[in-house]
C-alpha cells in the first residue's frame, strides 16, 4: 500500500488498489447490526475475497518496490523515508481512533484511555498491516544491500524460506504480537512475489505461464468452494496452501494482466488515506444510515463504502494543503 514515490502512477495499479481498499472497507462491515438480514451471503463473499484484498495491496507494494528496490549504501536514508511515510502516520491516526473511541460519546465499545500505549507497541484495529509493511520494507532492505536478493538462487531460497514460515510459523513460536512481528510471516510471501513480477520480469514469464497461474487458481477455488458447502477434512483459511495459492495467483493475474477503470484510478491514488482514516470514515457513515431510511444490508453496505472512501479522499485533498498535517497524517513531505 505504501508507494514508493513513483512520480507517473500506473492508473492500472490505481484501479488494483481501489479495488483491494473497497475489500478491505467492506470486511470491516460484515459483522455490523444492519448486515443481519443477508449475512450469509456477505459472509460467503467475504470469505471468497479474503485470500485477495490484504494479498493484493501487499503484492503491489512488492511490485513498485521491485522497480526500484534501495541501493547500496542508501539503506538508512531508504528506512527513514519509510518510517516518515508509514510510522508516523500509524502511530498519531492509530492513536487518535483509539482516543475517540475512549473519549467519544456513543462508541459502542469504548476504550480505557490508560491503554492507548499499547497501540504505538501492539497491533490495533487495521492498522497492523503498516507494522507488518513496515518491518517486511526493512527486512527487504537488509536482504537487497547485503546482496541476497540479486542472485535467482539467493531470491528463490527467500521466497521458499517465507513460504515454509508462512505455514509453520507457529511451530517456530514466531506468534509475536509486538509491532505485529508475527504476521511478517503472513504477508511476506506475498510481498516477494511482487518483488518478482517487477524485479524478474522477463525470468518469470518464462518459467510461470498465465494459463498455469489461471489452473492453480481454478483448483485453489475450487477446493475453497468445496470446503465452504461440504465442510470436508481440510482447511483454506489462511496460512493454509489454499489461501496462499489463491493470493498468489489471482495477484499475479491482476498484475500481470492489469487494466484500468477511471473512477477506480482516482479511488486508487487515495488509497493509503482511505485504509489510514477507514475506522473514521465507516463510523460517519454508521451514523448517517441511521439517520437515512436504509432498512436493507443490500443498500447499507455500499452507503457505508462509499462514505468511507469519500471521507478518505476529502482529508487528503485537505491535509496535503498544510505541511504539518500532510507529515504527521499521511507521512508526505
Amino acid at each position: 500500500m505504501a508507494s514508493v514515490g513513483l512520480k507517473v502512477k500506473d492508473q492500472r495499479i490505481e484501479t488494483l488498489r481501489a479495488i483491494a481498499i473497497i475489500f478491505v472497507v467492506g470486511s470491516h462491515l460484515i459483522n455490523d447490526q444492519q448486515m443481519n438480514s443477508a449475512s450469509s451471503f456477505y459472509n460467503y463473499l467475504d470469505q471468497a475475497v479474503r485470500h485477495i484484498r490484504l494479498p493484493l495491496f501487499t503484492v503491489i507494494s512488492g511490485y513498485l518496490y521491485g522497480l526500484r528496490p534501495v541501493e547500496s549504501g542508501k539503506l538508512i536514508s531508504f528506512l527513514k523515508g519509510k518510517a516518515r511515510r508509514i510510522v508516523i502516520p500509524l502511530f498519531v491516526v492509530s492513536s487518535l481512533e483509539f482516543i475517540c473511541s475512549s473519549l467519544l460519546p456513543g462508541v459502542n465499545h469504548p476504550e480505557n484511555i490508560g491503554n492507548l500505549w499499547k497501540v504505538l507497541v501492539f497491533p490495533y484495529e487495521h492498522y497492523w498491516f503498516l507494522q507488518v509493511i513496515f518491518l517486511i520494507f526493512v527486512t527487504m532492505g537488509i536482504l537487497e544491500v547485503t546482496g541476497i536478493l540479486k542472485r535467482n538462487a539467493g531470491l528463490l531460497v527467500t521466497f521458499i524460506l517465507s513460504v515454509f514460515l508462512y505455514l509453520f510459523y507457529q511451530d517456530f513460536g514466531l506468534n509475536l504480537s509486538l509491532f505485529s512481528i508475527g504476521t511478517v510471516t503472513y504477508l511476506f510471501p506475498y510481498f516477494l512475489v511482487g518483488y518478482m513480477i517487477s524485479n524478474r520480469a522477463e525470468m518469470l514469464k518464462q518459467i510461470v505461464k498465465t494459463r498455469l497461474l489461471v489452473l492453480l487458481l481454478i483448483l485453489g477455488v475450487v477446493l475453497q468452494q468445496c470446503d465452504w458447502f461440504f465442510d470436508l477434512p481440510y482447511s483454506t483459511a489462511k496460512r493454509t496452501v489454499v489461501g496462499l495459492l489463491i493470493g498468489v495467483c489471482s495477484s499475479a493475474l491482476l498484475l500481470r494482466h492489469r487494466f484500468k477503470v477511471s473512477v477506480l484510478s482516482s479511488i486508487g491514488s487515495f488509497a493509503y488515506a482511505i485504509y489510514l482514516f477507514q475506522g473514521f470514515g465507516t463510523t460517519i457513515g454508521r451514523r448517517l444510515a441511521e439517520y437515512l431510511p436504509i432498512d436493507s444490508a443490500h443498500l447499507y453496505f455500499p452507503f457505508v463504502i462509499v462514505i468511507a472512501v469519500i471521507f478518505g479522499i476529502v482529508v487528503e485533498l485537505v491535509v496535503v494543503r498544510v505541511k504539518l498535517l500532510r507529515t504527521v497524517l499521511l507521512g508526505l513531505k
